[in-house]
């Protein structure tokens, strides 16, 4: 019995640290993401397309309900 807990522990640890590492990377990988978009970024110019004149109203399926 002792024997099988100190396996599961010895093989629980290493998936454990993988799946920590892998969140970890992902989250890294997010970051580096938004980042490099932020720096492209015109923010003047995405002002000027929200705030503009004139357009078509939404379509009747592409409102939210």
């Amino acid at each position: 019995m002792a024997i099988l807990l100190i396996m599961s522990i010895f093989c629980l640890n290493p998936l454990a640290a993988w799946l920590y590492r892998d969140q970890v990377r992902c989250a890294m990988k997010t970051a580096e993401f938004f980042t490099s978009r932020r720096a492209k970024a015109d923010i003047k110019a995405a002002r000027r397309s929200l705030k503009r004149k004139g357009g078509q109203p939404p379509e009747p399926e592409d409102r939210l309900t």
